[in-house]
């Protein structure tokens, strides 16, 4: 079974079933970023600008429950990834520029959120459309359907 993500649209589509997303991130393109908040690629924690969450067709794990205010109740892990450029920083630890040097970046996913924006992962928007969603994934796991996101 597939669901769609359209970042442009801001809509997911799941089972016949619209829901609201978004997939802001702070970076250096928006002028979004403040200097001092570097963000840390995973696994390798080099340096790096977010991106938004990778166009393709990634897999869809099981659920994870989590209990901080930026991912609780639920964490919808994939296998989604992309090479990010490091960036150098100064000698107070603050971004100074983009290297030719790139790192793999994991842990893109679905989640709802109290914040506005996000490292890259999908925000579901509405917490009862996340909790419905984990459901649905439920049922698929528990009949063997194999479930990816198509992300456009």
């Amino acid at each position: 079974m597939k669901i769609v993500a359209d970042l442009q649209k801001q809509v997911l589509y799941v089972a016949n079933k619209y829901i609201d997303i978004s997939c802001n991130v702070r970076n250096e393109l928006n002028g979004l970023r403040n200097k001092s908040a570097v963000v840390l690629s995973i696994p390798d924690k080099k340096p790096v600008m977010p991106r938004q969450f990778p166009i393709g067709v990634w897999e869809i794990y099981k659920p994870v429950k989590r209990d901080s205010a930026y991912l609780a109740p639920y964490f919808i892990p994939t296998n989604a990834f992309q090479m990010l450029p490091i960036w150098e920083l100064d000698n107070n630890g603050l971004y100074k520029r983009k290297t030719t040097n790139l790192t793999r970046d994991i842990g893109y996913g679905l989640h709802y959120s109290t914040s506005s924006t996000t490292l890259g992962c999908i925000k579901i928007q509405q917490k009862n459309d996340l909790l419905w969603i984990i459901e649905y994934i439920g049922e698929c796991f528990n009949k063997d359907i194999f479930l990816e996101i198509e992300v456009i």
